[in-house]
Order: structure tokens, then C-alpha cells, then sequence
């Protein structure tokens, strides 16, 4: 009914700005920070946001990679602090328009870091408690921490995102919801028990990805969330998401 859409690679915002046009009321443009210059605080990175930003095309800000690591040869590393200027610039921006703040961290690639990591997010989600942060691929956590963090932090949400077993292996550390498309029963439990926390969302990076790959999750994660009392498969499937970005309700 309606996605929420984000640029990677060479993608220009005017595109973006352009499917919007072109399919009014379905597509919320996201506005990004990827690239170069966001992580090393170049003056292109904030020109190029402010341009976003002043379309009106745009509705979101697009996730913020944080910590990201290696994926082969075609997803570099990208390391920038929760208290860098630029990612404190982005946030302002994003509470200036009431927009969700996604965060990319993947907690259990950088385990190492993980607990300084958690201290700059702790301050963060308590200097600004009316205001909404998600954790895109849940964060690499699993359920126990999330269900604490649930508890802490009552402005923070998660998607799900990258937390279906893929083919191939999964190197990478993402968080594994479904066991082929059941939910895991520590994780059935969570969302049953926080169904307002969770935000359905899919990371189509590559052209397969939307030619196959994205009809395919949509199908697993439908029968997986029928395991749900329907308010809560509601809630995580698509209630939480028009909340949020502020989306006209789906019929």
C-alpha cells in the first residue's frame, strides 16, 4: 500500500523525489546521509541534506550507518560515533520534522565496542525522550536485550529488517526472527507482548532483491505474523510505521 523508500549507490535524491511524483500517495521519499562525505564531515554532506530536505517530496530521513562492517567487496566498513557533529546535525534535522531516527548499529559485529556504544545510545534516547529512535536489523541483538532495552527506553523501536535467514550463510551476524517463516518463540513472545515497539521493513539493496527476493519475504512475513493476535500483526505490520511517519491509515 504505501513504502517508505531510501537511496543507496549512485541514486540521486531528484529520483527518489520523482517516483513520489509519479505514484502520489504511495511513496514517502527518505531522505539519506549515506556516502563519503557524512562519515568524514565534509561541507558537501550538509548541502546535499539541506537540499533534501527542502523537497517536499521527502517525509523521512533515511537510516544513519553508524557502524556498518564489511560485506565482501561491495559494502565498505563505515565506523562514525553516536557523538560526532554530523550525526548530532542529522538528528536536530530529524526532530525539527518529527521524523523517526534509524540508527544502523550492528551490535554483535562490533561486540567489542558494543558497551561504549550503548553508553553514547543511552545518552542519546534519555537527552531526548519525546522523540523516536529505531534500530534498523534489530540492532544485531537478541530477544533478552531487546526486551530490556523495551523497558528502559520507552521512545525506542525496531525493525525487522535483515531478521529472516536469507540464502547462503549469515556472516554478516544479523538477528535471525524466523525459523523459515515461523517466529522464533522467544521472539513470537516479544511481539506479542510490545507489538506498539516493532516496525516491519525490508533492506532490498540489489536488483534481485526487488526482481525475486521481494515478494518472497513479503510472503514469509505475512504467514509468520498470522501467528499474532491480529491487533499486534496489525500493529507490527503496518500500524506502527503510519504512527510514526505520520502515513495515512491503510483501509
Amino acid at each position: 500500500a504505501h513504502v517508505i523508500l531510501s537511496a543507496r549507490g549512485g541514486l540521486k535524491g531528484e529520483q527518489i523525489a520523482g517516483y513520489v511524483q509519479k505514484y502520489p500517495g504511495r511513496i514517502t521519499g527518505a531522505v539519506t546521509s549515506k556516502g563519503r562525505h557524512f562519515k568524514k564531515n565534509t561541507d558537501k554532506y550538509y548541502k546535499n541534506l539541506k537540499k533534501q530536505m527542502s523537497r517536499p517530496e521527502f517525509g523521512a530521513m533515511a537510516e544513519a550507518i553508524l557502524y556498518h562492517g564489511q560485506k565482501g567487496s561491495k559494502a565498505n566498513e563505515v565506523i562514525v560515533p553516536l557523538d560526532s557533529p554530523q550525526v548530532d546535525h542529522l538528528l536536530q534535522k530529524s526532530m525539527e520534522k518529527n521524523w523517526p531516527f534509524i540508527l544502523h548499529i550492528e551490535f554483535r559485529k562490533y561486540k567489542s565496542r558494543a558497551d561504549r556504544i550503548m553508553r553514547q545510545l543511552d545518552k542519546m534516547l534519555r537527552a531526548h525522550p519525546a522523540h523516536p529512535f529505531v534500530l534498523i536489523h534489530m540492532g544485531q541483538l537478541d530477544a533478552d536485550r531487546v526486551r530490556e532495552l523495551i523497558r528502559l527506553y520507552p521512545n525506542l523501536y525496531f525493525m525487522t529488517s535483515h531478521c529472516e535467514q536469507k540464502t547462503g550463510s549469515n556472516k554478516a551476524g544479523w538477528t535471525m526472527m524466523l525459523t523459515g517463516s515461523k517466529l522464533k518463540p522467544p521472539w513470537k513472545q516479544l511481539l506479542v507482548d510490545h507489538p506498539d515497539r516493532f516496525i516491519l521493513a525490508f533492506d532490498a539493496n540489489w536488483p534481485d532483491e526487488w526482481r525475486q527476493e521481494y515478494k518472497h519475504l513479503v510472503q514469509t512475513w505475512r504467514k509468520a505474523l498470522t501467528a499474532l493476535p491480529t491487533s499486534a500483526a496489525h500493529q507490527v505490520a503496518h500500524e506502527n510505521a503510519e504512527r510514526l511517519w505520520r502515513i495515512p491509515l491503510s483501509k
